[in-house]
């Protein structure tokens, strides 16, 4: 729902009383799934309302910290989520476009980034340096794996949007604010994109 509601708010730009009236009607049918012992406990309540003058957005300075929590870490898996976090904050990606990037995907030299995005369009990004430098961390210890994907687990498999949502509660503490994956995209589109 957390992850929702930063959807409707960045992506959807919508204003506190629409997103109030989307949450209202999740509660109402919550209640109606409660009442017909379709599901035992009521999870959504009025609490997840929006108060119209509270700024949730993730700044350049909460940016920032998420940062330097990550490199306080200085394990493989920081550098990789490090990695992961400054692609979606200084180049805009989706998750889903970050998780799928193959080693063929980037060339550092020339500061491109190949990205399949939706509909299997594809376009070009560049690379600025906070991304480079990024990359170049989590390339030092990714080392010569075989792995085709730019990212993956420590089992070798590929990364999932449920893996990097656990990684994001594990960083919330750290950086004094509840961070969402759509945080991330809205920070770039503010800092780096005039929106219409």
């Amino acid at each position: 729902m957390r992850e929702y509601i930063s959807y409707l708010k960045t992506v959807k730009q919508s204003k506190p009383k629409m997103i109030n009236t989307k949450i209202n009607a999740l509660v109402k049918f919550n209640d109606f799934l409660v009442e017909t012992n379709v599901q035992p406990d009521i999870v959504l309540t009025k609490k997840l309302y929006e108060n119209p003058t509270a700024i949730r957005f993730l700044s350049q300075n909460k940016s920032e910290r998420l940062g330097q929590v990550l490199s306080a870490r200085n394990t493989k898996d920081s550098q990789r989520n490090y990695a992961i976090i400054t692609i979606m904050a200084y180049a805009g990606l989706r998750i889903s476009e970050v998780l799928h990037l193959k080693m063929n995907n980037f060339n550092l030299a020339s500061r491109k980034m190949v990205v399949k995005g939706k509909g299997d369009k594809t376009r070009t990004i560049f690379i600025n340096d906070k991304v480079k430098t990024a990359l170049q961390g989590w390339l030092k210890v990714r080392k010569e794996s075989q792995n085709e994907y730019l990212f993956f687990s420590n089992r070798n498999r590929p990364l999932d949007r449920t893996t990097i949502n656990k990684l994001f509660k594990d960083y919330e503490e750290g950086v004094g604010k509840e961070i969402t994956l759509y945080d991330l995209r809205h920070f770039f589109r503010s800092t780096h994109l005039k929106m219409d």
